[in-house]
């Protein structure tokens, strides 16, 4: 497809993928902006994701494995067609379209073959699926890998594992996709993120030299001067923001000035202007230092109260993240909605975040298909909102 682009990134469980392919994608756009989506597989929203994300998380435990293939090539094709295809058939000669995938097809010939049920087989289920221009494969060691993995702080999922078998498996599944004339670099990612992103970055640019791409680790690095160290308050801020000439300078000035803290005590503020109350913090062990989750409060006409929670998170949490967090937490069932503080831009949230909403015809021949209210309802809050 012309000046279109599909990217997955693939790897060990603790190999960096998704927050490789957070940074990518964000590098990217700020060259092609509403250019790059950014997404994942098992793709939550698709079908069959409920089941597969219960599988992983061992809510589920008893399961035909050929079962659980079938729903993830069932998961990629309805995700090809409302999600990958759609956006990269968008793409023209001044506007290229850029896909970033969090796993793909690989991972299903790792995970899902067997000794009965070989690659040949697996690929026979995703024949309709869409072939990746690129395929990324982040080379790490166990070590880094577990090392990454203990820091997340959550339960292991069901091929968390053994990663030397894993590993030999990938190892043998590339040297298939090969045969298949299909295109797969390898990248070192036992260094920073920043060295792994910039090797990424340096492929894309072999890849589509049209395209100009600047180079990643020089941006990384004008990210983290130019501004004074010293955190602003936030009547500093809103002081200085007055004076301020554009929308942009502020976003920069965040992404440059604050840190996590102060603008989560600023999403705060922006609840508590909008009628929510606070409540306690709540505790669990899938969370870091840096996400934090607190109950919410909102009275409606007549007094109506409803219950729901805010979800505090810092600048690498994920869809795919947010998405096993609500699946593994017994409190999100009792909740009327979720508020989602992610510390960046709408557009960044859109990229990374889009949901496709759900429709239904009503009974009425002459009533329009209206968008189902699923509870809970969940909203997200971006920087702009608390600019």
């Amino acid at each position: 497809m012309h000046n279109a682009l599909f990217i997955v990134i693939e790897g060990l469980d603790g190999a960096g993928k998704t927050s490789s392919a957070r940074l990518v994608a964000r590098h990217l756009q700020e060259q092609f902006p509403n250019a790059v989506r950014n997404t994942f597989e098992p793709h939550d929203p698709s079908c069959g994701g409920l089941f597969i994300r219960q599988v992983l998380t061992k809510r589920i435990r008893q399961f035909d494995p050929r079962v659980l293939a079938l729903a993830f090539a069932a998961n990629r094709l309805d995700h090809c067609e409302r999600v990958i295809r759609p956006w990269l058939a968008q793409a023209e000669v001044e506007s290229p379209r850029i896909v970033i995938s969090d796993r793909y097809y690989l991972s299903s010939l790792v995970y899902q073959s067997s000794a009965d049920f070989g690659f040949d087989a697996i690929m026979e289920l995703n024949e309709k699926a869409i072939q990746p221009d690129v395929i990324f494969f982040l080379n790490v060691s166990n070590e880094v890998c577990y090392q990454r993995m203990q820091k997340r702080n959550l339960p292991q999922e069901l091929f968390e594992t053994k990663l030397s078998e894993t590993r030999q498996k990938y190892l043998n599944a590339i040297e298939y996709l090969n045969g298949r004339h299909h295109q797969i670099i390898e990248i070192d990612g036992n260094g920073t993120l920043v060295n792994t992103v910039t090797q990424l970055i340096n492929s894309i640019k072999r890849l589509r030299p049209e395209w100009g791409l600047f180079s990643y680790e020089a941006n990384a690095t004008n990210h983290k001067k130019a501004l004074p160290t010293q955190e602003i308050q936030s009547s500093q801020l809103s002081q200085s923001s007055e004076a301020l000439q554009s929308l942009q300078e502020l976003e920069n000035k965040f992404d440059r000035t604050l840190d996590l803290a102060s603008i989560h005590e600023l999403f705060i503020k922006k609840i508590e202007q909008n009628h929510f109350k606070l409540g306690k913090a709540i505790s669990s062990p899938v969370f870091n230092e840096n996400v934090q989750l607190f109950e919410l409060t909102h009275t409606l006409p007549l007094g109506i109260e409803q219950r729901g929670i805010l979800l505090l998170c810092d600048a690498d949490i994920g869809e795919d993240f947010i998405m096993k967090l609500l699946n593994l937490s017994d409190w999100i069932n009792i909740s009327d909605f979720i508020i989602l503080a992610l510390p960046f831009s709408k557009d960044q949230i859109n990229a990374s975040y889009q949901r496709e909403p759900i429709v239904f015809k009503t009974n009425s021949a002459t009533d329009e298909q209206q968008p189902i209210k699923l509870s809970p309802k969940v909203k997200y809050l971006s920087l702009e909102d608390i600019m």
